[in-house]
């Protein structure tokens, strides 16, 4: 990779690029896009799944309590 993939030049000075790098934020549980997210172990869940996620991940040993 080079610095150019996350740098452009804007009026004469380096400027970041983070369009490439910006990606949607979706529920692992739902894939619905929301704004905020939970994690729960290596998933990201969105407030309205998180309990039922929560729930059956607990079931199957997801969770160690």
């Amino acid at each position: 990779m080079s610095l150019m993939e996350f740098l452009e030049i804007r009026e004469g000075r380096l400027a970041p690029v983070y369009k490439d790098l910006l990606v949607p934020i979706r529920c692992d549980w739902c894939e619905g896009g929301f704004e905020s997210l939970l994690a729960l172990g290596a998933l990201w869940v969105c407030p309205a799944c998180f309990e039922e996620s929560e729930r059956k991940w607990s079931r199957t040993g997801g969770i160690r309590r």
